[in-house]
């Protein structure tokens, strides 16, 4: 495999496609919602947002139920924390115990840009969104989503990336989570976690030859989310919920792991 790499991703796949306004578009995790709401592409329920050390106060009430709380300009899953509350404290996916003041305390570190590039962020609150039990069967605590590429308008590669205990419900791959990736029928190969392939889930369960649920919409809401947005080349991160597809977020510059995942290179679409 003669795998894409980062210079030339920027060079021959980014900057033709994607310029300064698209990339600051989708940097922006609560301007990415407006602009997929306004078009009709669900997403999240925002709970709350936060933008300066005062508004911490407002933290616990936000949390009486669960929800996530992540950096409103972070990449990479850095700063995202996933809590359901648990009397006066929280508990992540992982079974850790955290009390409010820690969860402000990690609020504080979002604020002074501890998870950004260059500066001060603001604290996004959002809805813990409930997998479908299909999905969720596949890898335990925490919440799954699917990467769907495009490139000039088509969809090159897709991966399932799962959480993992190490990962604290987080499915990031450079988190602790691991991949899959999704033929266009919806069916998942080999499990990749940073090193090799496995049929299963580093913690037991069988996942290659299972196949997707409500892949055809998936892709449907996919497509919508990546022709509303200015870039040519773009990542869209999408979490099959018991509801249907809800898009997460949409990435200007998504990681090159998915080659790895796939054992293909996304050279042919460039």
């Amino acid at each position: 495999m003669h795998a894409l790499g980062i210079n030339a991703r920027n060079v021959l796949g980014i900057a033709p496609r994607n310029d300064a306004a698209g990339i600051g578009l989708a940097r922006d995790k609560v301007a990415t919602k407006a602009r997929l709401e306004e078009s009709g592409v669900p997403v999240p329920e925002t709970y709350g947002l936060i933008g300066d050390m005062w508004g911490l106060e407002r933290l616990g009430p936000a949390l009486v139920r669960p929800a996530v709380i992540k950096p409103a300009a972070g990449a990479g899953g850095g700063g995202v924390l996933l809590l359901e509350p648990e009397g006066d404290a929280f508990r992540t996916p992982s079974g850790r115990r955290m009390s409010l003041e820690e969860v402000m305390r990690h609020g504080a570190e979002i604020l002074h840009g501890g998870f950004t590039y260059g500066g001060a962020d603001r604290i996004l609150i959002e809805e813990r969104l409930d997998p479908h039990p299909d999905v969720a069967r596949l890898h335990g605590a925490g919440i799954a989503d699917v990467r769907v590429i495009y490139i000039d308008g088509c969809r090159a590669l897709s991966m399932l990336r799962m959480p993992t205990v190490q990962s604290d419900g987080k499915a990031n791959l450079h988190q602790g989570g691991v991949a899959a990736p999704v033929d266009d029928g919806g069916c998942l190969g080999p499990v990749f976690d940073g090193r090799g392939h496995a049929p299963h889930h580093p913690d037991g369960v069988r996942v290659e030859g299972q196949r997707l649920p409500d892949w055809d919409e998936l892709l449907a809401v996919s497509g919508d989310a990546a022709r509303v947005f200015p870039l040519g080349y773009s990542g869209i991160d999408l979490v099959l919920t018991s509801r249907g597809p809800v898009v997460l977020e949409v990435n200007a510059r998504p990681g090159l792991a998915i080659q790895n995942v796939h054992r293909k290179s996304l050279w042919p679409w460039l």
